[in-house]
């Protein structure tokens, strides 16, 4: 990939962790829901939102090991750049 291509999978990738670091803090912390209560719907409830928080916590540690992984991609673009090669010329699938 070229530089260009990196830097804006990096942008993406940086959206996409500002808007679910967002949502995770707006759901709240287990320990605030640590409630007891016989009520099914209130149990059902707080297990919908556990659920919501693994899924969203997956995402955002996906997030950030893509994030990782294409910022040293790009410094080795970077580098292979100040050799002499990653001029965004390169040929092949993306």
């Amino acid at each position: 990939m070229t530089q260009a291509k990196l830097e804006i999978e990096m942008e993406v990738l940086r959206d996409i962790l500002s808007t679910y670091e967002s949502m995770m803090e707006n759901i709240g912390n287990t320990e605030q829901d640590n409630r007891k209560s016989n009520s099914w719907d209130v149990k059902l409830a707080m297990e919908y939102k556990d659920i919501q928080r693994r899924i969203i916590s997956s995402i955002i540690t996906s997030c950030y090991s893509g994030f990782n992984t294409v910022e040293n991609e790009l410094h080795r673009c970077v580098a292979g750049a100040g050799a002499g090669a990653g001029t965004g010329t390169e040929t092949g699938s993306e």
